[in-house]
């Protein structure tokens, strides 16, 4: 099942925490809010409407109507990009929801996952490689 933010077509408003992720520790006379080592605090936006394109276009690929050469014509992007892109679509729901909460990787962007990681389809390898260890 795809997580709420994924199957929000491009442009429409998803759904966002408005607070980073905080742990409240006693500094002194005050309270200090110690960020989380390693998470990436809020959401990454761009990342997250591209994981929701990746979704759309598999969705549309999976209708068997058209290839992803025609495809990419149609949207007016390149086949090499659209390919790149598509990875997200395989994105395991725990990933795709970390990254929405703002606790995946703070080092993940659109770039990173669609470039230079190397994505693995079982989702338990995914977790491991793409959400700091807890």
């Amino acid at each position: 099942m795809l997580s709420a933010a994924s199957q929000h077509q491009e442009g429409s408003l998803i759904p966002l925490p408005a607070t980073a992720a905080s742990d409240p520790a006693r500094a002194g006379k005050g309270i200090a809010a110690l960020l989380r080592k390693g998470l990436a605090q809020m959401p990454n936006e761009p990342l997250v409407r591209q994981i929701a394109k990746a979704h759309r276009w598999w969705d549309e690929l999976c209708k068997g109507e058209i290839d992803v050469t025609r495809y990419a014509a149609q949207e007016k992007v390149p086949h090499t990009y659209m390919r790149r892109v598509l990875r997200l679509a395989f994105l395991s729901p725990m990933v795709i929801d970390a990254i929405i909460a703002g606790k995946a990787r703070a080092d993940l962007g659109c770039t990173s996952l669609t470039l230079t990681e190397d994505i693995s389809l079982d989702w338990r390898e995914q977790a491991a490689a793409l959400m700091p260890e807890t």
